[in-house]
């Protein structure tokens, strides 16, 4: 049973990389979280006063690719 949901998994991520590589109208990180806050929210002075961060060390950062698959992309 493992060999089975391993082969499953390796398909899905296979999958989903293809996916992202293919896409033909590819926006940055940058455009992608621009877009989601101006309609979602807004852009403040002070990562105090934010509810969720952008950035390269802190809150969402471009290495929660699952996280930005599924809660920008998708």
């Amino acid at each position: 049973m493992p060999e089975i949901l391993s082969q499953s998994n390796c398909a899905s991520i296979a999958e989903t990389l293809q996916t992202n590589v293919n896409i033909d109208n590819k926006l940055s990180l940058y455009d992608l979280f621009m877009l989601h806050t101006k309609r979602r929210g807004k852009i403040v002075d002070s990562i105090d006063d934010a509810e969720i961060t952008y950035s390269m060390t802190q809150g969402i950062t471009p290495y929660h690719m699952n996280d930005t698959n599924s809660g920008y992309i998708a």
